[in-house]
């Protein structure tokens, strides 16, 4: 019987077409061999029986599949995951991430410190094509200005940043300690969340490494005014929940899509314009309700 090293949690809603390309990337790219467990948490998905045909493509290998009787949030599914898991070490890892090249071995190298908390790996939209790989903790434009700056430099700065959430390494102790998920949080900002309060617990590191990759395809995808706003409501939930302060908070994000729409403008991109334009208005409406 091997010890298993390294569980992969992978949440799935409606991703029969995702699964089998992620499961087949896994696989492939495995230096740790049975070592290695993969868990699928299904959210109640409409697709589930499609994606069951591709799991079962897999029949060879270490799967978990745990079938989720509501669609609680990512948070929730992932939970779920993490109570299963058999490692010491997770994996967090969306159904559209792809590996390319073997990460496990060199991640758990940062793992044998005790007080290794998260590790962040470099996403690419495609193989040497690098991608945001970690996120202002408080979006604003001077969180913009940092993360140029830190990018550029091939820095990173936990007091600054949070790691991405598509796919992440994390001690299944260290997210224990913490309470998991929050599973208030359906959609958007987990991976602030954590960061915030493993930070604040001051017990657990958290690194980036830029030699280690994935793939996770952003650039096709625009973000809808629903998803703005629900990515705007969680920020503010965890400003609360952190006791930051929420005005402050407010008003750096109003004058950040203030300048995402100036761009959108000046880029002559309409569809971004408008969305960017509309969401604005909703912020400043926002700002409205939290004053009075």
């Amino acid at each position: 019987m091997f010890e298993k090293l390294v569980s992969v949690i992978i949440v799935t809603y409606n991703s029969s077409n995702d699964i089998y390309d992620c499961l087949d990337s896994l696989f492939k790219n495995n230096d740790i061999g049975n070592s290695l467990e993969v868990i699928i948490v299904d959210n109640n998905s409409e697709d589930r029986e499609e994606m069951l045909e591709m799991v079962k493509l897999f029949s060879n290998k270490n799967i978990h599949i745990l079938f989720n009787d509501r669609n609680g949030g990512y948070g929730q599914g992932n939970n779920i995951g993490v109570e299963a898991a058999t490692s010491p070490v997770i994996l967090i890892m969306n159904p559209d991430v792809r590996l390319f090249c073997p990460i496990f071995k060199n991640a758990l190298t940062y793992f044998s410190d005790k007080n290794m908390g998260i590790l962040g790996m470099q996403q690419c939209e495609q193989k040497e094509v690098l991608r945001q790989s970690f996120l202002p903790l408080q979006p604003s434009v001077r969180g913009l200005i940092l993360y140029k700056i830190y990018t550029w430099i091939h820095k990173y700065s936990p007091r600054y940043f949070c790691i991405h959430g598509a796919c992440f390494f994390i001690r299944k102790k260290a997210l224990e300690e913490i309470g998991k998920f929050d599973e208030n949080i359906f959609l958007y900002n987990e991976e602030m969340d954590i960061h915030y309060r493993l930070l604040h617990q001051g017990k657990y590191n958290i690194k980036y490494e830029n030699k280690l990759f994935y793939i996770h395809p952003m650039h096709s995808r625009s973000e809808t005014l629903k998803e703005l706003q629900q990515r705007f409501i969680t920020y503010m939930y965890v400003c609360e929940k952190m006791s930051l302060n929420r005005h402050k908070a407010l008003c750096k994000y109003i004058n950040l899509y203030r300048l995402h729409f100036l761009r959108s403008f000046l880029k002559r991109n309409n569809t971004n314009k408008n969305i960017y334009f509309t969401f604005y208005m909703y912020l400043l409406q926002q700002k409205k309700l939290l004053k009075y």
